[in-house]
């Protein structure tokens, strides 16, 4: 039976090099290219919805909404809860232990 050799070429320490130098060159691309695509989809999701527009916010800021009243302070200060629980007697000290 014949052995059947897909590559005939020779690997020698020098491919090997040439090789491993390849594919850093093109990890180099692909994390470039992977920075530069995520800065341009953030920039296009940022601009997609643009959102208000500060002259709009300006000027709804002055109208008031029908219906709604401004936050008023309180006739007077609340009062910390009050406990009618009696507090617990705090534990006993162990009894000495029997002398040797």
């Amino acid at each position: 039976m014949k052995i059947i050799h897909r590559n005939e070429s020779v690997h020698t320490s020098r491919t090997r090099d040439a090789a491993v130098r390849r594919l850093q060159r093109t990890n180099r691309w692909l994390i470039a290219g992977a920075a530069v695509l995520t800065g341009v989809l953030t920039d296009v999701a940022a601009n997609a919805f643009p959102g208000h527009n500060v002259q709009k916010r300006a000027t709804r800021r002055g109208r008031r909404h029908a219906g709604h009243k401004p936050l008023a302070a309180p006739a007077r200060a609340p009062r910390p809860a009050t406990t009618t629980q009696k507090t617990p007697a705090p534990p006993a000290a162990p009894a000495e232990a029997a002398t040797h």
